[in-house]
This record gives C-alpha cells, structure tokens and sequence, in this order.
C-alpha cells in the first residue's frame, strides 16, 4: 500500500465510520434512494444522487440515530462514503475519492476550514469550484492526487 492510501486511512481510523442515512430534520427516516438505486447505471451515479439529496435532508447516524448535518451543507468524502456504503457495502473511501474526481464538473468544491476537510455540494454553474487550489486537505492531499487513489489495492 503506498503512503498516501496508509495516510487516509489513519485519518479515517480515528472518525465515526457508521453508515449515515436521510432523514427530514426530526429524524424521520424514509427518505431515501433505494427506489432510484436500482436504475442507476453507475457508481458515480449514486455520489451524484447522495449528494442531491443532502440538498433537502439530513444525515443521521444510523447506528446512534444522532443527526449529524443538516440539509443543504456540504459534505465531506467521509460523509459520502458513509452514506453511498448503504447501497454499496464494499465500496471503500478511495472508491468514492475517485468517482467524487470523475464527476467534477457537476460539483462544487471547496476546503472548510470548520472541520478542516474537502467538502462538495452539486454545483453545476461551478460558481465554488476551488478543488484546483494548491491547498492540501484533511488527507495531505492535493486534489489531483484522487484521480487514482486507491487503485492499485484493487
């Protein structure tokens, strides 16, 4: 495993890696993609689709039930792993760093230095587009450096 893949995941090792689900903001759950999971060609489709539906409603930690982001934030990789991991159990944070890269141009980017990571929101005007910046992230990484993440453990 090369050094930045044992980097992201150290970091991930010391956060809550619990599956996060939507739900209106009491906590009801029900909202979420299972009927449009089936008919969605691809992986990058589901980030896509998690990540619309932050848009309208929270994220609540499934095991706890403790709400954890409100809607219409934007999400952390770590937080959209751990909401595409419901439909896809194996998938790893690498997978969704590089399908977040492939879909790029539909998102926006941004580094938040409230909780010091790389955080996206559906952005098709790329008005916050700043994943380009020099600026490394909450993994020691530049943005660049997503595109393979990972691949090799494959």
């Amino acid at each position: 495993m090369d050094e930045q893949c044992q980097i992201v995941l150290d970091y991930i090792s010391s956060k809550c890696q619990d599956t996060l689900v939507f739900c209106d903001e009491d906590g009801k759950d029900g909202y979420s993609i299972d009927k449009e999971f089936n008919t969605m060609p691809s992986f990058e489709d589901t980030i896509y689709t998690c990540l619309r539906y932050t848009l309208r409603y929270w994220s609540k930690n499934k095991e706890t039930n403790k709400l954890e982001t409100n809607n219409g934030r934007w999400r952390s990789s770590l937080d959209i792993w751990r909401h595409v991991k419901q439909y896809y159990p194996e998938c790893t944070i690498f997978d969704v760093m590089r399908g977040l890269y492939r879909i790029e141009s539909e998102l926006g980017g941004n580094y938040c230095k409230d909780i010091y990571r790389r955080t996206f929101k559906i952005n098709p005007n790329r008005l916050f587009n700043m994943m380009d910046r020099p600026d490394r992230d909450e993994y020691g990484l530049l943005w660049q450096d997503w595109e393979h993440i990972g691949e090799e453990l494959k």
